[in-house]
């Protein structure tokens, strides 16, 4: 299960692996996203798992990346 949220004043990407219950920070790069102000402006924005569920991408640092669950390895697009 994959889900953003918060540490401290930083909103992450992390994975909840359902069989070890073990959490794992993948991306943290990501744009405030102004949860103090009750989502005033938005929750978070989406991000989408790849057909094969191997792959997460979603938007940060101004960029949409594609980041690799099992070795956390990131790049974004060119486009």
């Amino acid at each position: 299960m994959a889900y953003v949220k918060r540490i401290r004043t930083e909103s992450v990407l992390c994975v909840h692996d359902l069989e070890t219950g073990k959490e794992t920070i993948l991306f943290d790069g990501l744009s405030k996203d102004q949860q103090e102000a009750w989502t005033i402006f938005g929750i978070y924005t989406g991000f989408a798992w790849t057909p094969e569920d191997k792959e997460i991408i979603i938007w940060g640092k101004g960029k949409l990346w594609k980041i690799d669950v099992a070795s956390k390895k990131k790049h974004y697009d060119t486009v």
